[in-house]
């Protein structure tokens, strides 16, 4: 089932890799860019994917608020929902499935509720983030 959601996400992390201006990327392109792991939780019907993001990432993907000096958590969370929306196409229509995506950062997740997630293992496509992350 993810394995289209991977292909979906390693053509975003392309995308932002491609455009000349930042603002030139799709909001779901720039969420994908920010997230530095991908854990995913939930249940074999509702998986939920947690992004974990932090200050510099969102920085360099426009999602942070310089004035507030804080990442533009409105911001995030529509991007975040957009990338949802085009995870959730994905699936095959009324299949009882869901994908749902949030963002967190490390100083921003319980302990308990960080290991009740595994990290997203990227089966038959790379980690799409890895030339990302390498450049940053």
């Amino acid at each position: 089932m993810l394995h289209k959601a991977g292909e979906k996400v390693s053509k975003l992390a392309a995308e932002v890799a491609r455009v000349s201006k930042l603002s030139e990327a799709s909001a779901e392109a720039r969420f994908v860019g920010a997230t530095r792991e991908w854990l995913i939780g939930g249940n074999e019907r509702a998986v939920q994917i947690v992004a974990v993001v932090d200050a510099g990432s969102t920085k360099l993907m426009g999602l942070y608020n310089n004035a507030l000096s804080e990442i533009d958590g409105k911001a995030l969370a529509a991007a975040g929902a957009r990338l949802a929306k085009v995870l959730q196409g994905t699936l095959v229509a009324d299949s009882g499935y869901s994908i749902s995506v949030r963002s967190v950062t490390l100083d921003g997740i319980t302990a308990a509720d960080y290991l009740s997630v595994e990290p997203w293992m990227w089966a038959d496509v790379s980690d799409p983030l890895g030339d990302l992350a390498a450049g940053v």
